[in-house]
């Protein structure tokens, strides 16, 4: 697909994606913002001024003002904050875009913070939703980051603590919105039935007055110790909750499109190897999922499922089962050809959503990629059943795993759950 990569006179990275023949146009605003760029003490900042540019912007005085502007063009702004990056994107009818984008500019260059007390209290309680009442994080995916990436900052939660969170006014807001919304550490992507100058002109007229500023950096994340790792936490759900993770190479690495599509084999659709063994054939959970976490120079493979438990020691011993399959059993040609059929329909369904295009072109120039779905095609294309063989038995060993269990388990089950994780073999 034709796209066209610019510059904005403050650095911000442009890419337009010309899509003709679609009914809406789609803008995304991507920053190297969250939480492998905080410091402790600042700890879920990147998340609250997330939400606190959505209360009020330029002639806007306060939230109703605003959102009432935003979806009278198209919207709402589906904003995120993830651990290294902050996205804004929205849809709207072509003939919206430039109104559109003044409006999220505004919101990146005259916010109002109106009615910062309430959204201290809602930010609260989306982080009681992970809490229990001690203060414990029940929630698996931060539980795993401090073993995956100890020492890093990518092993805090995107939420922060409670106690910055109350801690947080307007000084920090603003000191975070000067450090991360400029030039340098923004990508803006446009999609749809566009005109390229014309957009290129609009994005230079709202978001050039931007500071030029410099781009968000980190260090890349040691390897984690030598050895499998167990973590347990109590919860009275009457189910548990299960993550196994590996460390995985970096995306740059040669072998990454080999574990992108063995992940496929193991997990994408009900007769893949996954859910068909965990669900269909034992019946041990009502879902159980794969996915691939990638943050560039760092990324690991989680399992995650849900089930009684007293089911946990024998979900652990099936998932590593399965895990292990993929370098004893390797992937057969059926499976490769149903893998590659799935991921390529999903590019196709890519090409046809201005949507999807916005992020994949979005985060792909967060991370100074050259974004191209051909490419992304013919490196799973090349993929070989030795290629994956080869990338399993590096990643899913020992030495790398990381288990969290979440639960009210017996105390004989506990016990035979940290036996299997501590005492795992492998596949030699």
């Amino acid at each position: 697909m034709p796209y066209r990569r610019s510059r904005l006179d403050n650095g911000l990275d442009v890419i337009l994606v010309p899509a003709p023949n679609r009914h809406l146009a789609a803008l995304g605003l991507f920053v190297r913002a969250g939480t492998r760029f905080e410091r402790a003490r600042d700890a879920g900042l990147a998340h609250f001024l997330e939400h606190m540019l959505f209360r009020g912007a330029g002639e806007h005085a306060d939230s109703f003002a605003l959102n009432r502007a935003l979806e009278s063009l198209g919207g709402p702004v589906h904003a995120s904050t993830c651990r290294d990056s902050t996205s804004y994107l929205m849809r709207m009818p072509p003939g919206s875009l430039e109104p559109a984008l003044a409006l999220l500019a505004a919101m990146f260059t005259g916010p109002r913070y109106a009615g910062l007390a309430a959204e201290r209290e809602i930010v609260l309680e989306e982080l009681a939703a992970e809490l229990d009442e001690q203060g414990n994080d029940l929630e698996p995916e931060n539980l795993s980051h401090p073993m995956l990436y100890p020492g890093h900052a990518l092993a805090r939660r995107i939420l922060g603590e409670p106690g910055n969170v109350r801690r947080f006014g307007r000084r920090e807001l603003e000191r975070c919105r000067g450090q991360h919304y400029v030039g340098a550490n923004l990508v803006a992507v446009v999609a749809g039935p566009i005109d390229e100058q014309g957009t290129l002109d609009a994005l230079q007229q709202h978001l050039g007055s931007l500071p030029a500023g410099r781009a968000a950096a980190s260090r890349t994340p040691r390897p984690g110790p030598r050895g499998a790792g167990f973590c347990h936490v109590a919860d009275d759900d009457p189910q548990a909750r299960l993550r196994l993770c590996f460390r995985t190479p970096a995306e740059d690495d040669p072998a990454f499109p080999a574990l992108k599509l063995a992940l496929r084999v193991l997990d994408d659709g009900v007769s893949s190897r996954l859910q068909n063994r965990i669900c269909e054939e034992l019946g041990l959970a009502y879902e159980v999922s794969a996915e691939l976490v990638s943050y560039g120079d760092a990324g690991h493979i989680a399992l995650d499922l849900a089930a009684a438990p007293g089911k946990m020691s024998r979900a652990i011993d099936e998932l590593l089962g399965l895990l292990e399959g993929l370098v004893r059993d390797p992937a057969r040609d059926d499976e490769l050809d149903l893998a590659r059929s799935r991921y390529r329909m999903d590019l196709l369904g890519m090409l046809d959503d201005v949507w999807e295009l916005t992020q994949f072109f979005g985060y792909a120039g967060l991370l100074g990629q050259e974004p191209s779905p051909r490419s992304r095609w013919q490196e799973i294309e090349a993929v070989t059943a030795e290629g994956i063989e080869a990338v399993a038995r590096q990643v899913i060993a020992p030495e790398r795993l990381r288990a969290v269990v979440v639960g009210d388990l017996p105390r004989r089950e506990l016990k035979a759950c940290r036996r299997l994780v501590e005492g795992w073999k492998g596949v030699g």
